[in-house]
């Protein structure tokens, strides 16, 4: 009975150290950052509050909702999330057009405002 007692205890104790371990990990989260241009480059930092969206730490949740046009026209732009109006008085638009490439693994268009995303191709 003794033995099964220290084994409950060692048991409790390893849960608490793993419970350390996993709780003293660097937090991953998303940072927000919002369209703060009209109409301009996505790959510039100034049209955002936190600077140009990416995918590190999880990715970025990107918000559109001030009436401006993103325009996505090089290759690797990326974000986890895109909302092009997400409120209901908001509007967004992103526009992809030339050689430019979108990666994101959620796009929210028009969730509860307008939001309008156009793809421009050249054809030959």
């Amino acid at each position: 009975m003794k033995s099964q007692k220290h084994l409950g205890g060692m048991s409790v104790r390893i849960m608490g150290l793993v419970l350390i371990v996993v709780l003293a990990q660097p937090a991953m989260s998303q940072t927000e950052t919002y369209w703060q241009g009209t109409v301009g480059d996505w790959s510039d930092q100034a049209n955002w509050t936190n600077g140009e969206p990416s995918t590190l730490n999880y990715g970025d949740y990107a918000f559109i909702n001030n009436g401006g046009t993103a325009q996505i026209t090089q290759p690797g732009q990326v974000c986890n999330r895109l909302y092009l109006g997400f409120k209901p008085t908001d509007s967004g638009n992103g526009i992809l057009s030339g050689t430019g490439h979108f990666f994101g693994d959620e796009q929210i268009i028009g969730s509860k405002g307008t939001g309008i995303h156009f793809s421009l191709m050249k054809c030959s």
